[in-house]
């Protein structure tokens, strides 16, 4: 319970006070150290376990490898962790197999994560999605395509997961012909009215731009689910139809369903591209005092380009100082491109020297000292 909140304080406190610690509390503790990504504390509880004389089990080794989500967790505890499952006869099982593709894509070795697949003997579902995965997400999109074919050539039963990722990869890259010829395959299978693989086939019609088949298959409104609503949201703010984005928030509303933090995202970048200014400030407004949506940099970012394409720089700055989120790059790199355009070639300067504090090789802010003419009258 107290992983799931972030209280990891608290859940060693109640491990240590426990007259009697077995396998499965010593794996709720690493769990909750993976859930907040702390590798060290999950390891050196994994070594209390040891101590202790217990066993662990393939859902201690999963929670391990779960730890592990950068390159620089590979070396230190990813591949002692890798030659423990060997020496503990561990690498024939599913999961163990499945997290270990999973954690050295995370860490960066796609390469190696391809190559424990290759050499399973006995591939199932589970590894088979978890490949998918990593290349979907760490790797060319391109390759993630060709273990979608392979998948469906060897037989494998695919499933909401495997379809949902393979979609996101297709709109991702836009390649329509895929899609179309994915979505027979689902609906030959019968995965047309899953609800996972539904809001992924909308999404991937709208990242291709065919907002008439997003619209074929939308359900209808009392029936869709938020996600249902965000995407439809996106795909219209995507392809220039700004006043029917902000209508669909408006029925989502009307339907009692309330916004999340992607549906402003969405909504806010609406409004910036469709040059809706003070509806878009309005929007920001009600975010957080009625909906109770914390501000987040993606929302930061939206609101800076709403103001710098309409070229109220002086308020983008103002915003920027209150932010109640530290700016980022793509906070800086927006006003600098709002002050080329409008020629405010002060402000211009003062963002890219904050762009080059956070990055000195970015290249955005390079091309302003190198041609301060660029925007100016």
């Amino acid at each position: 319970m107290y992983g799931k909140f972030g209280l990891m304080a608290e859940a060693q406190k109640v491990c240590k006070v426990m007259p009697e610690r077995d396998v499965v509390t010593w794996n709720a503790l690493i769990g909750g150290h993976a859930d907040n990504t702390d590798p060290n504390a999950a390891l050196e509880s994994f070594n209390l376990l040891r101590r202790e004389g217990l066993l662990s089990n393939y859902i201690t080794i999963v929670n391990l490898l779960g730890a592990c989500l950068s390159p620089d967790y590979l070396l230190k505890h990813g591949m002692p962790i890798h030659a423990h499952i060997v020496v503990a006869g561990f690498e024939l099982n599913t999961y163990v197999q499945s997290s270990l593709i999973t954690m050295y894509a995370q860490c960066g070795n796609l390469n190696a994560s391809n190559f424990i697949f290759d050499v399973l003997a006995n591939k199932n579902s589970s590894t088979w999605n978890a490949i998918l995965s990593a290349n979907a997400h760490y790797g060319p999109g391109e390759e993630a395509l060709k273990f979608i074919a392979r998948m469906r050539n060897d037989g494998v039963d695919l499933d909401q997961f495997s379809f949902s990722v393979a979609l996101a990869t297709i709109g991702n890259l836009t390649v329509l012909d895929e899609g179309q010829q994915l979505h027979s395959w689902i609906i030959k299978l019968g995965f047309e009215s899953n609800e996972y693989v539904l809001n992924a086939t909308m999404d991937m019609y709208g990242k291709c731009g065919e907002i008439d088949d997003v619209f074929k298959i939308l359900p209808l409104p009392k029936s869709r689910s938020q996600r249902s609503w965000n995407i439809l949201i996106s795909a219209l703010a995507r392809h220039g139809f700004f006043r029917q984005a902000t209508k669909a928030f408006q029925e989502m509303l009307d339907i009692g369903l309330r916004p999340d933090h992607v549906t402003f995202v969405s909504l806010l970048s609406a409004c910036s591209h469709g040059g809706l200014v003070d509806e878009g400030l309005a929007y920001f407004s009600l975010m957080t005092t009625e909906f109770g949506v914390p501000t987040g940099i993606e929302h930061c970012v939206c609101i800076i380009d709403l103001l710098g394409r309409s070229g109220r720089l002086a308020e983008a700055e103002a915003f920027i100082d209150e932010m109640p989120v530290p700016p980022n790059d793509l906070v800086w790199r927006s006003l600098l491109a709002a002050c080329k355009i409008h020629g405010n070639l002060e402000l211009g300067r003062k963002a890219a020297d904050h762009l080059l504090e956070l990055d000195s090789s970015d290249d955005s802010a390079y091309v302003l000292y190198s041609n301060p003419a660029v925007g100016s009258s």
